[in-house]
């Protein structure tokens, strides 16, 4: 494993994380306390196991364009991630609309952060990793 892909990998992982804190800690709050009944209380969340999953999509996210995508450039790495951003955000805004009594709002804005973050860690893969 050399140097570059783990840079990239932290630098995704600090994005999203960051970007999370954005969509959930600030943009949807209100949305979770008018929701509240649906989530764990906050003394009950399980922040280590979000952490270890938010790292884990990262390495996975950069492993998936180190391996397979060609040729490396700031424009695929870009394109790579609104494709993963936006398959993942249909998957996890809309995936939970459609089973749980959530504002569509909210399914909106889940799905725009999952977005935002595919194309975030893809600029920085492409700029880190990118030939």
């Amino acid at each position: 494993m050399n140097t570059r892909f783990l840079l990239a990998c932290f630098a995704v992982f600090v994005l999203w994380m960051g970007v999370d804190f954005l969509f959930h800690g600030v943009l949807l709050v209100d949305s979770y306390q008018q929701t509240a009944a649906l989530w764990r209380p906050e003394e009950e969340a399980k922040i280590g196991l979000y952490t270890l999953v938010v790292l884990g999509s990262a390495i996975i996210f950069s492993t998936i364009y180190a391996f397979l995508v060609s040729p490396r450039s700031i424009r695929n790495a870009v394109l790579f991630g609104a494709l993963f951003g936006t398959a993942g955000g249909l998957s996890f805004g809309y995936g939970m609309y459609a089973f749980m009594p959530l504002p569509h709002d909210m399914a909106i804005t889940w799905f725009c952060s999952v977005l935002v973050e595919g194309v975030l860690g893809g600029l920085a893969l492409g700029f880190i990793l990118g030939n």
